[in-house]
């Protein structure tokens, strides 16, 4: 008999309220699909993005043999909650937890509802425990996973997960609900990854941290084998950065022409990338680069120095004023700190106007755990809440300013960016109608 498996994602709170600029498809858990379909198994995806049935109303009769769930740091509770759902009704399911938290911190997961714990490998570990058929036998042997034996947690060694080794992701989800996933006003959007870690060293970003630290990047003819196959126009690359190396710019660059695909891409950047290669702007516009995301992250040197980032705000503002020049869209990502003055916050309005910045997004610095920021901050925080971890609330006391006034000066950042996302939508929708 086949195995039943239930691959989950929690349903997160919308961080921006009614206005939900950015979903995309589950494609860790279409990973974990395309390994049950290889093995054999049945699988559902249950997608709290887009699923309008609560999960408790939907598996009220549950006839699952395991559940794989993973979710972001504002979901563990969440996670947490489903797992003891699903064991008070059926004890003997295997409930396996993954994903970026259960890699950096995976004693959040350790709870009686639990079974098993990813925290190293990758996809690996999920095919080695569907291969056994989850028997608690092969757990004390089996590299990347955290098992519990006579109630506590045993973690076992890690292990480096090779990018290489991902199956082409069954994207079925995707397809049945393309108009579901999209990135502001690029719809439908599918993604991809290309590589796992990341090369830089930013206190505030656990990134890094993934793969044990070792970043490794997907072979071209690999990533190209994959983009050819997916039957969406934009494919959003969803690496922690995908352009890196100048000679793999320009290598995927010659794929894209050569074999005449004329699709749409949005990447990751540093400004230091797109500044000490500006040459090749043009090719990557060519190639179909239609949107850099760049982490900015301040406009003041004293704030980059803080964050370790190893640029400074004239490479900032030359990497959106280039992006621009070339005709690509640039989305940048800001950090409001803990010690900003209103002066700082009027200094980044007044900088995202000057540079014509279009489309940024500004979080409030939140202390990730497994970060070096964490600890250095921990005794601090006030809100352990961790739904509340989502990048738009206050865990530590502002240093400058009462939380209300940070609040409110942070909300003044995001207006202008509103009030041109909502006219650049209804200039589309408009000229869309035209053309019907």
């Amino acid at each position: 008999m086949k195995l039943k498996i239930l691959l989950v994602r929690p349903k997160n709170l919308k961080g921006m309220g009614v206005l939900e600029f950015v979903n995309v498809e589950p494609l860790e858990l279409e990973y974990l699909a395309a390994i049950c379909t290889e093995l054999q198994a049945q699988y559902e995806i249950y997608d709290g993005s887009i699923e309008k049935i609560k999960f408790e109303d939907k598996y009220s009769n549950f006839s699952y043999d395991a559940v794989a769930i993973s979710g972001y740091i504002n979901s563990v509770d969440k996670i947490k909650n489903y797992a003891k759902y699903i064991k008070s009704r059926n004890p003997n399911a295997k409930v396996i937890v993954g994903g970026v938290v259960a890699e950096v911190v995976p004693e959040y997961f350790y709870c009686p509802h639990i079974d098993i714990i990813v925290h190293s490998g990758g996809f690996k570990p999920f095919k080695d425990l569907l291969s056994c058929g989850f028997s608690p036998d092969f757990y004390k042997d089996m590299p990347g996973i955290c098992y519990k034996l006579s109630g506590s947690f045993i973690k076992n060694e890690q292990c480096i997960f090779n990018v290489n080794e991902l199956p082409i992701p069954d994207r079925s989800h995707f397809f049945k609900n393309k108009d579901m996933f999209h990135y502001l006003n690029y719809k439908p959007v599918a993604t991809m990854k290309t590589s796992y870690s990341c090369p830089y060293k930013c206190n505030f970003c656990y990134c890094k941290k993934l793969n044990n630290g070792t970043f490794i990047s997907m072979d071209l003819d690999k990533i190209i084998e994959e983009i050819k196959v997916i039957n969406c126009h934009t494919i959003w690359i969803t690496d922690d950065v995908f352009l890196f190396d100048r000679q793999r710019l320009i290598n995927f660059a010659h794929e894209i022409k050569s074999q005449a695909i004329t699709k749409s891409f949005i990447v990751y950047s540093r400004a230091d990338f797109i500044v000490n290669n500006s040459d090749l702007l043009p090719l990557m516009k060519k190639a179909g680069i239609v949107m850099v995301i760049v982490g900015l992250e301040a406009v003041e040197d004293k704030n980059l120095d803080n964050f370790n980032k190893g640029t400074d705000k004239e490479i900032n503002r030359e990497c959106v004023r280039l992006l621009q020049i070339n005709g690509i869209d640039c989305t940048g990502l800001f950090i409001a700190g803990i010690d900003y003055t209103r002066k700082d916050f009027w200094n980044l309005r007044k900088w995202i106007e000057e540079s014509g910045l279009k489309i940024y997004t500004v979080s409030i610095f939140t202390p990730l755990p497994g970060t070096e920021t964490y600890e250095q901050y921990k005794s601090e925080i006030k809100d352990n809440n961790l739904s509340k971890f989502d990048f738009l609330h206050l865990h530590i006391k502002p240093q400058n300013m009462s939380k209300t006034s940070f609040y409110m000066e942070f909300i003044k950042l995001h207006i202008p960016y509103v009030k041109n996302f909502l006219k650049e939508y209804t200039h589309k929708f408009k000229k869309g109608l035209k053309t019907r």
